[in-house]
């Protein structure tokens, strides 16, 4: 319409616009002002036409502005998420009070900001106000006697998500763990062999495993000696990448074992050659090493 052209072509020649060439049509309006700009033009003058053509209705025309204000907020997707837990200890989950607790967000390989808190006298904690959205992931990390606690990565289904910490007492008697249970599955790929590896852990004592790591440079709960031709390796169940490191042939993660039975899985590729080194270094004992091959036939 005449009233919307006129209101496209002052926007495309104002101040903010500045060019030597006046715009005289729609189109080249369009193009000097873009189409989220137009739209918005002509979703302005046609609201404005719409409340005038109200004036003289008797209907409270600021009455009715809030009312579509709030309609519209109350349709729009709530981005808050809330997370909330407590941090207990031991077998009998004893509440951890004034402990800090971490949250990490994670959108792919980019970890966004996140932040910390301070448990209650009932062990809880709260993070409020967090992004929300089905491609973040969100760990909680917490440090007990010198052993690292991660859990993740959490994912929302709503606008909370509720998950509780278990820490523990901290010992270096490796006499209490074991390996019940190691499964290695290989597939042959092009250019290569594509491996996934499954431990299951067992801790026989009350209170969680830390040991020696590599180098003797820093503590270590899981810790497994894999072929030196590893390549793109990523960890699975039971670790992270803030806390599972491979140094060389060795790989360990910082999360002590605790009581109980505790999975840990990761992936890796071996390259072919004329000569393919599997070798395997274990540290605890195993009590089953399975290894399950493709058949290509």
């Amino acid at each position: 319409s005449p009233s919307l052209t006129v209101a496209v072509l002052r926007a495309a020649n104002s101040a903010a616009q500045t060019s030597v060439r006046r715009i005289t049509t729609a189109s080249d309006a369009l193009v000097r002002i873009g189409l989220v700009a137009t739209r918005r033009i002509v979703a302005g003058a046609t609201l404005g036409h719409t409340f005038r053509e109200l004036a003289g209705s008797g209907i409270d025309l600021d009455e009715l502005w809030r009312h579509l204000l709030a309609t519209a907020l109350l349709a729009t997707p709530s981005l808050a998420l809330t997370i909330t837990g407590r941090v207990l200890k031991g077998m009998d989950e004893r509440p951890v009070r004034d402990h800090p607790v971490q949250i990490h967000v994670v959108r792919g390989q980019e970890e966004l900001p996140g932040g910390s808190v301070r448990t209650d006298a009932q062990g809880r904690f709260r993070f409020t106000g967090l992004q929300s959205g089905s491609d973040l992931s969100f760990y909680i990390a917490t440090e007990y006697e010198g052993a690292f606690y991660t859990e993740g990565p959490l994912q929302a289904s709503g606008d909370e998500i509720r998950h509780d910490v278990l820490v523990y007492d901290v010992g270096s008697d490796i006499a209490n763990v074991k390996v019940v249970n190691q499964h290695v599955i290989v597939d042959r790929e092009a250019d290569g062999l594509q491996v996934t590896e499954i431990m299951i852990f067992q801790n026989s004592g009350d209170t969680a495993y830390l040991g020696v790591g590599p180098n003797h440079a820093e503590n270590a709960g899981m810790r497994i000696g894999l072929p030196a031709s590893v390549k793109q390796f990523q960890v699975g169940m039971g670790g992270d990448e803030a806390t599972t490191a491979l140094k060389g042939r060795d790989l360990s993660s910082t999360r002590p074992i605790p009581p109980g039975q505790r999975p840990f899985s990761f992936t890796y590729t071996i390259p072919l050659s004329g000569r393919i080194d599997f070798s395997h270094r274990f540290y605890y004992p195993t009590e089953t090493f399975v290894v399950m091959v493709d058949d290509p036939r």
